[in-house]
């Protein structure tokens, strides 16, 4: 299992105070059977303890017992004399000492970065700039138009099939990029 190594870098308190609470002590009112509390009491609100996704995870379903075991721990330490204090993890101990999971809000995680969808130029733009280059021909010729297919060779075979297939161009595509190239069209342009 993997122990976060600098606490600090993976926690932090939230800015403001939980929904609802206004920053100010929390005054412990009595209770409803009249009997008054041993003495007026005052709780500050404190903000949630917030947590990375990746730090809570890395856990898994141990996280809720430790810090549970953690906080019996701690308050069974303040009963002893000249003993250890007890000793977890540094998010075990900060989430213990932070109000236990009640406290604890884990983030959510970060959504993967989606790669960029290709751009794409549709066939008929690149034609008509090819034909308005005085390229068409040439690129018909190496397309191998009017040839049988057993003269071609596969991979001039497939660049045809491809282009005959293709409604719209990636404009990353190597293989037409190196197509253009080979006719003396820079690809830059002519798929922008």
């Amino acid at each position: 299992m993997t122990e976060p190594a600098d606490l600090a870098a993976l926690l932090h308190h939230a800015p403001a105070a939980p929904p609802g609470a206004t920053g100010a002590p929390v005054t412990v009112a009595a209770p409803e059977d009249g009997v008054p509390p041993p003495a007026a009491s005052t709780v500050p609100a404190l903000a949630p303890l917030r947590v990375p996704h990746a730090a809570a995870a890395a856990f898994g379903e141990d996280l809720a017992p430790r810090v549970e075991a953690f906080m019996a721990a701690m308050a069974a330490h303040r009963l002893t004399v000249d003993e250890p204090a007890p000793v977890e993890a540094p998010l075990i101990e900060a989430i213990a000492r932070a109000g236990g999971m009640a406290a604890l809000v884990i983030e959510a995680p970060e959504a993967p970065a989606t790669p960029p969808a290709p751009l794409y130029i549709d066939k008929l733009v690149l034609v008509e700039r090819l034909g308005a280059a005085g390229l068409l021909r040439k690129a018909l010729t190496a397309l191998g138009r009017g040839e049988p297919d057993a003269a071609l060779t596969d991979a001039q075979l497939l660049l045809r099939e491809r282009w005959d297939a293709a409604q719209r161009i990636a404009k990353d595509d190597a293989m037409v990029r190196d197509f253009l190239i080979g006719l003396g069209a820079d690809p830059e342009r002519f798929l922008a």
